[in-house]
């Protein structure tokens, strides 16, 4: 798909029928990490599933040269008006949680409502000792260094039980990160994202939820390696129509560690109003 507006050629996986749902993924990897969910939510919503600029199929982006917010903001805009999409429920994990959030921030009336998977970026100013030395220029080039080992260390900060992950799952993530011109988007992002060990003040978004009158549901693992679920339950306090679904032995990839139960929540969430939602 070509994103006029953004002079950006994206790829976005489509699949199912019903209700508009878009997935946003996390930083360094792509819209198939997503994969064990979306074969259980395609029998519910028409599902659209872009890589994020940078990421997977779709075009480079050197994030040292964008405002990261209004970027964040229109790739959204960009691909729900190529669909012709004018309202959707928006699901976000990590950084896909801040162009969500972003969106829906400054569009508050295309957004059905939205869902959070693990921390999203943006809410906490703390970052991960591992992130840290990746978010400083030149180092993070000789540290950052794609194997299948280093994608494996990684996806293990990510979830509570390793025995989870889907088959060969570090391979893909290796192949994800080995693609042209990915490593120099992750790793500008980073720097865009860090400053001095901590989120850079322009995308600490936390006091803007007050603005958001969606219906919200964070889903957080306890053992989420970003924040702990009292993150979640601190912005639930702040926004009108916000609840937070805390998982025991879950970490930040929520569907990876109770995929049932993450497509439980979210089907749930979405067919029904927020207040009838289960608990």
């Amino acid at each position: 798909m070509l994103l006029a507006e953004l002079n950006l050629r994206a790829s976005v996986l489509e699949a199912g029928a019903g209700e508009p749902l878009l997935l946003l993924h996390g930083g360094g990897t792509s819209a198939i990490i997503f994969e064990p969910l979306l074969s259980r939510l395609q029998s519910h919503f028409h599902l659209y599933v872009p890589d994020r600029p940078g990421c997977g199929l779709t075009d480079g982006c050197n994030y040292q040269d964008v405002p990261l917010m209004e970027h964040a903001r229109d790739f959204v805009k960009a691909v729900l008006d190529n669909f012709g999409i004018t309202r959707v429920t928006l699901l976000g994990s990590s950084v896909g949680g801040y162009f969500s959030l972003v969106f829906a921030l400054a569009y508050p009336e295309r957004v059905n409502k939205l869902i959070l998977l693990g921390a999203p970026t943006g809410i906490d100013r703390r970052v991960p000792l591992f992130f840290i030395p990746l978010g400083i220029p030149h180092l993070n080039r000789l540290l950052y260094r794609p194997s299948v080992s280093l994608m494996r260390r990684v996806l293990r900060l990510l979830v509570a039980d390793q025995h989870t992950f889907p088959a060969n799952i570090d391979q893909v993530a290796y192949a994800v990160a080995t693609l042209p011109g990915a490593k120099e988007s992750w790793l500008s992002l980073l720097e865009e994202l860090i400053t001095l060990g901590h989120l850079n003040p322009r995308h600490y978004i936390r006091d803007e939820l007050t603005q958001l009158d969606i219906p919200t549901l964070f889903i957080w693992g306890e053992e989420d390696y970003f924040a702990k679920p009292s993150s979640g339950e601190q912005c639930c306090a702040m926004m009108p129509q916000a609840r937070i679904e805390s998982l025991p032995r879950v970490g930040h990839l929520v569907w990876m560690d109770q995929l049932e139960r993450c497509t439980d929540l979210i089907t749930a969430f979405i067919l029904s109003s927020l207040h009838n939602s289960p608990s």
